[in-house]
């Protein structure tokens, strides 16, 4: 939504993450990519970036938290 491009897979996120530095963020930018994971890019200098970081979310079983009130 901030860069006007969607973000539907890692390729996507790493695109987004660059233009975000390039819009002013400091020194990272974390873009989560639900089910699997999140995309972490950091700055080194001006214009150097690390190599970005691509954690995988746990697989976990969803439970429902809601309650039913009779």
């Amino acid at each position: 939504m901030l860069i006007g491009l969607p973000v539907t897979s890692s390729e996507e996120a790493l695109t987004a993450a660059r233009r975000l530095m390039e819009k002013g963020c400091k020194k990272h930018v974390l873009i989560t990519l639900g089910k699997n994971g999140v995309l972490l890019l950091s700055r080194n200098g001006p214009s150097a970036y690390s190599e970005p970081i691509y954690v995988q979310a746990p697989k976990v079983q969803a439970i429902d938290t809601t309650v039913s009130l009779p």
